[in-house]
């Protein structure tokens, strides 16, 4: 019999070389199969899902908006069919001053989180979490403080507003604290855009005035 090294080397080397093989498969086809779920396989669902429930948050924003809009012009049509009295001249100022006062009295800390800057700093810290106690405290408050005369524009109660329903909505359905950050910023924008019938601006809105320019985040 003749020595043949080749065999030898191949009935030697032959386990190592499976397992060489073995443990590539082992190792690289997850790592393939991630590749292609997330560059390949478009979930179709998670994207419906989001534009049913965007279209959802945009009309219960926007209608509590529009609601708060239209409360707003109410209550000044009813004062100013009183102010050519001087007695209502008097006291609708006042009353609205004393409700606010207690209402600030009762609830310090729901008194002192409003306007825009809230709603950035529940997202920055918060993850966009907005308590729906402040929402409906926010909105009883602004209708009486601004239908009584007090000289403010609405659009930082709107967009109060907006986002608390915003971020209501995301935790409803268990969404991910990023999503949770999304909708509340989109509630907020819905808002301010019903409230101002100015969509496009609203866009800008919650960019540069709830995100701050901050796309990455």
């Amino acid at each position: 019999c003749f020595y043949n090294p080749t065999k030898s080397l191949k009935k030697n080397f032959a386990p190592l070389s499976n397992l060489c093989i073995l443990q590539f498969f082992h190792f690289q086809r997850p790592q393939c199969i991630h590749f292609q779920k997330k560059h390949f396989q478009t979930d179709i669902s998670y994207f419906l899902e989001h534009l049913v429930l965007s279209i959802v948050t945009g009309l219960t924003a926007g209608g509590a908006a529009v609601l708060f809009h239209i409360l707003l012009i109410k209550c000044d049509n009813l004062r100013f069919e009183y102010v050519g009295t001087k007695l209502w001249m008097i006291l609708i100022p006042l009353v609205g001053a004393v409700i606010i006062a207690g209402m600030n009295r009762l609830f310090p800390q729901l008194a002192a989180d409003k306007g825009t800057a809230y709603i950035v700093k529940r997202i920055r810290h918060h993850h966009g979490v907005v308590p729906i106690k402040n929402t409906l405290f926010q909105f009883t408050g602004a209708i009486v403080s601004l239908s009584s005369g007090i000289p403010l524009g609405p659009e930082g109660s709107a967009a109060q507003l907006g986002g608390g329903i915003g971020s209501l909505t995301a935790r409803i359905f268990n969404f991910s604290r990023q999503d949770i950050k999304m909708y509340t910023i989109a509630g907020a924008g819905a808002a301010i855009s019903a409230i101002f019938n100015a969509p496009i601006a609203a866009v800008f809105f919650g960019i540069e005035a709830i995100m701050l320019s901050d796309l990455r985040n």
